[in-house]
């Protein structure tokens, strides 16, 4: 799940004028019958949600079982994302707004997996499965297309849907987890547990070069890698790659972060909204001081293209592997009082150059395809047979030398 997140304790003006003047309008009659004068645009909109109270109601005393009147309000909600076709725009029940909480701590309950909505097939593609977790126990593998989840078939714009369930109970209960791997669909019975998200990994290369993977920018992303980014230096490291491969993006604050130690006063990225309005966000650090390489995949998406984005065009880094997955766009999320919450799609973003992300993409300055061999039967990426970043280092090391 790829995003930007604005927690704003309120609620929406419209929403708020509507209930008050709702309220006012009770409070006068039961005092007697008085009168309260509205412009027309404030009557229509009133009209239209009596007419939706109307249809709730009718649900509640004609639909032939008993039905939950908080079940109704949460799928009226819901439904209001419907219209914009975005995978990205949705609901959070107060369930929903706790996993998120959790998750963004680097710890929660569930069984284990790091999905990525793909819109270009609609897909819900599990991009890692996390080490010593109850899905790679049971033999779930990256690259796995969840297809459905309990009896609910899900796809792109399933995806809260589809993770609400699979956190939906606590350690020890089990999921029914349906994949697609190649044409053939595969039931696992998962059980849920504690999972934790390792988001960074790093070490020593040959020849002095420093290698940190990052898995996401989400929990304790930003600590993990000043910390990796620390001690490949007390190492002696004298070039650096960044592996940004099946990485689905997170929180653009942290890749801001990132660039922070890899930039001095230069832009990072530009967002517009509907109104035109521009943002610029600039880094407020220091340059790396040495060769830097980035590697990148189909998977790299969203706050990981921000971050690629920039040092390509900053001329901070040569990027190397295959074209990102093109998710150039930014989300909201709203927590609201009452403990629910949602995201909506507020804002584009752009590389320093100007160039749009969203459906196009991050050409790589050296485009090196993934040898089919560099991954075992278990969809484990062998370093030994990794070309990509045989490139990599071959480019450093060239760099080194010029020195």
């Amino acid at each position: 799940m790829t995003r930007q997140i604005q927690v704003m304790f309120r609620r929406f003006m419209l929403a708020a004028a509507l209930a008050t003047l709702m309220l006012g309008v009770c409070a006068v009659a039961f005092a007697g019958g008085g009168t309260v004068t509205i412009s027309q645009e404030e009557y229509d909109l009133l009209q239209q949600y009596k007419h939706i109270e109307e249809i709730r109601q009718i649900i509640s005393r004609t639909y032939y079982k008993d039905v939950d009147p908080e079940s109704l309000l949460t799928g009226a909600m819901r439904g209001l994302f419907d219209p914009l076709n975005d995978p990205y725009s949705f609901y959070y029940s107060k369930d929903d707004v706790v996993a998120m909480n959790e998750q963004l701590t680097g710890d929660y309950k569930g069984i284990g997996v790091q999905i990525l909505a793909r819109t270009e097939d609609n897909s819900l593609t599990i991009v890692r499965v996390f080490p010593g977790s109850p899905a790679e126990s049971v033999g779930i593998r990256s690259g796995d297309k969840i297809v459905q989840v309990d009896d609910l078939p899900v796809d792109a714009f399933e995806m809260n849907r589809a993770v609400e369930i699979m956190r939906g109970g606590p350690a020890g209960t089990t999921v029914e987890v349906t994949v697609r791997r190649g044409s053939e669909d595969i039931l696992f019975t998962v059980p849920r547990g504690d999972v934790h998200m390792n988001n960074v990994e790093s070490s020593m290369l040959d020849d002095g070069v420093g290698y940190i993977r990052l898995y996401s920018f989400e929990g304790t992303m930003a600590e993990e890698y000043g910390d990796a980014l620390a001690g490949l230096r007390e190492q002696g490291m004298a070039a650096l790659v960044i592996d940004l491969r099946d990485n689905p993006g997170g929180l653009t604050s942290y890749a801001e972060q990132v660039a922070n130690t890899l930039l001095d006063d230069e832009l990072i990225y530009y967002t517009s909204d509907r109104y035109g309005l521009e943002v610029n966000y600039f880094a407020d650090g220091q340059s790396l001081g040495m060769p830097l390489a980035v590697l990148c995949n189909g998977n790299s998406a969203s706050s990981s293209e921000i971050l690629i984005g920039a040092l390509k065009d900053n001329g901070a880094a040569v990027i190397i592997g295959e074209k990102t997955y093109g998710k150039g766009i930014i989300q909201s999320v709203y927590e609201f009082p009452e403990g629910d919450g949602m995201q909506v799609t507020s804002q584009q973003y752009f590389t320093p150059s100007g160039s749009a992300i969203q459906g196009v993409g991050i050409e790589p300055d050296i485009v090196v395809a993934l040898d089919e061999d560099a991954i075992d039967e278990n969809t484990i990426l062998d370093r030994d047979k990794d070309n990509q970043l045989k490139a990599a280092l071959e480019h450093l090391v060239k760099e080194l030398e010029k020195e």
